[in-house]
């Protein structure tokens, strides 16, 4: 059987690493959830004997994994099609990588084993961030920070609602993309704002030439 601790740390560290950006991002301009708390782990470091060998074993890790994945990510308020896609991938980690992390975690203890699973949980969630998964939410986040600054900034109802067009028409899928990705990198959240700024300064100037006053 698996040594709760090591398994303590994988589930821990794994879930918050797909959650998002640098708290965890994420993202898009839009903004992704929030990262999960991690179950403290203060036994010994075990021994290396107890990770899991068999494919029981191995079994019994994944499907902790997937649970605790499906139950977590939707309280840090991501699109459903994003994590249905983040479980999905979790589902299909290979056994030999699992067994590298719990190896990780019973050798070197909690800190390693949660830099490389928080790596690894980025990494899935950003494969489901490239094939598009929850674009339409990411969109959604961008057009209402673009509202919201909009008011904030006294510009003119005409030229936020042109500012709304024009995001919901001439702003790709793959932008809208690239913004959840930065945002999902560690320290990422400027990159993202800064990255959504030009953006939307794109869109002004497209206002401003078909002659709709910001004020």
């Amino acid at each position: 059987m698996l040594r709760a601790c090591a398994l303590l740390v994988l589930l821990a560290a794994l879930v918050a690493g797909c959650g998002g950006g640098s708290g965890s991002t994420t993202s898009k301009s839009h903004e992704s959830g929030g990262t999960a708390s991690t179950p403290s782990a203060s036994s010994p470091t075990p021994s290396t004997s107890t990770a899991p060998r068999s494919s029981s074993d191995i079994s019994e890790l994944r499907a902790a994994l997937v649970s605790r994945v499906r139950r977590s990510l939707p309280g840090q308020g991501l699109p459903p099609g994003y994590t249905k896609c983040v479980v999905a991938k979790f589902a299909g980690l290979p056994g030999s990588q699992l067994q590298g992390l719990t190896r990780l975690a019973l050798k070197e203890g909690r800190p390693a084993a949660r830099l490389r699973a928080v790596a690894l949980g980025r990494q899935l969630g950003r494969q489901c961030l490239r094939e598009g998964r929850g674009i339409a939410f990411f969109r959604a986040k961008f057009i209402s920070g673009i509202r919201t600054e909009g008011a904030s900034s006294g510009l003119s109802r005409a030229f936020v609602a042109c500012l709304v067009q024009e995001a919901q028409t001439r702003v790709s899928n793959r932008e809208i993309i690239m913004i959840a990705l930065l945002g999902s990198e560690p320290g990422g959240r400027a990159r993202a704002q800064a990255q959504g700024r030009a953006i939307g300064a794109r869109l002004a100037r497209e206002c401003v030439r078909k002659g709709i006053p910001p004020k």
